[in-house]
């Protein structure tokens, strides 16, 4: 089976912002966020790191393969088209906090990034920022090889940063 998505928006009446998406596979709704795993099928890691290279402080999504890159699709989607206002990531199933990483996808009325709280980070974008985020994920959906890395957003001193393999 051949997957094809695809993310775009467009100005309707009154010039309305409208998002359209195709879904990045044709597994289940992320309404849920919930998928079955196999014994060992590994879940994709979600870790913090502070220093130790001129890209950080950074939040880093890596170790997965095609399955979990359209597994977050679907969870951006649901931020994208208003299913949800917020997500918190380390709590969706097939994702595992490393260090005890905490983080909240958030839609909020502008983009602030990511940014460090009292209960850990969140990552507060705008509806149509969250369309192009999904967007950048989609190549991952289809081709999840070693050493491909995609930077989603870097509008704060944090960056948020997916990794096939955890490299970049």
């Amino acid at each position: 089976m051949r997957v094809i998505s695809a993310a775009w928006a467009s100005l309707g009446a009154g010039g309305r912002l409208i998002l359209h998406s195709m879904p990045c596979s044709t597994a289940a709704p992320a309404s849920s966020n919930r998928r079955r795993r196999a014994p060992d099928d590994e879940p994709m890691k979600l870790q913090h790191i502070a220093n130790g290279s001129q890209d950080t402080p950074l939040i880093r999504l890596y170790d997965f393969g095609r399955a979990d890159a359209s597994m977050l699709h679907r969870v951006v989607d649901d931020l994208t088209f208003g299913r949800r206002n917020q997500v918190p990531l380390h709590e969706v199933d097939g994702i595992e906090p490393v260090g005890a990483c905490r983080l909240t996808l958030a839609v909020g009325g502008r983009n602030e990034g990511v940014i460090e709280g009292p209960g850990g980070f969140t990552c507060t974008l705008t509806r149509e920022a969250w369309g192009h985020i999904a967007y950048l994920i989609e190549p991952f959906c289809e081709r999840a090889e070693p050493g491909f890395f995609q930077y989603l957003d870097q509008t704060s001193s944090i960056t948020l940063l997916l990794s096939v393999d955890g490299g970049w």
